[in-house]
């Protein structure tokens, strides 16, 4: 990623393009095998645009990934995931790339398998239960952050906040559904 008003380079990072070290990458570039989005944790509707890459593979030398389009395999981007698989070259490249900027080689993405503290753990526990006696509904905010319950916590003892009801929604049964088709059927030759 990058920080246009701090002039910072972090990451993870994707440089637009097919061209790198002053040379056109395509997908014979990637000599490292290739690994899919998911496999990094990235939903590939959300990734340069959506619709462009499922799979990215691994250039040796630079320590990046090429991105290539899933249809044509032409390379669309590169992917640097992690900055200590970057190698010398690699480096120099990117640091060529972005010659005002400041490189940050750690890594930035928060992973979402950190475990929670007990400390926090603790902290929620109690909300909730400040919570339930103030008659809120814990099972509707079970899944929020210690700053999020304390927000509400707040703003139901101020007494100016707007009262939140929970009513049940009705819904209508639906008995029988009846599907129309308009379409009708064409007849090839030979069938």
């Amino acid at each position: 990623m990058k920080d246009k008003q701090n002039k910072t380079v972090y990451f993870p990072h994707v440089i637009p393009g097919n061209v790198l070290d002053g040379e056109v990458k395509t997908f014979n570039s990637i000599n490292k095998g290739m690994k899919s989005l998911s496999d990094f944790g990235i939903d590939r509707n959300k990734f340069l645009g959506g619709n462009s890459a499922k799979m990215i593979g691994l250039m040796k030398e630079y320590g990046f990934y090429a991105i290539p389009h899933f249809e044509s395999n032409k390379i669309v981007g590169f992917y640097i995931h992690d900055p200590d698989m970057l190698t010398e070259r690699g480096r120099k490249v990117l640091e060529d790339l972005y010659p005002d900027y400041t490189i940050e080689y750690d890594k930035r993405q928060k992973d979402i398998h950190t475990p929670i503290t007990q400390d926090v753990k603790k902290k929620t526990a109690e909300l909730l239960e400040k919570a339930k006696e103030r008659g809120i509904k814990t099972n509707l905010i079970g899944n929020a952050t210690v700053e999020e319950l304390d927000g509400l916590i707040q703003a139901f003892d101020s007494g100016k906040g707007l009262k939140a009801v929970q009513e049940p929604v009705e819904r209508e049964v639906i008995k029988e559904i009846k599907i129309e088709h308009k379409a009708t059927p064409v007849r090839t030759k030979g069938k």
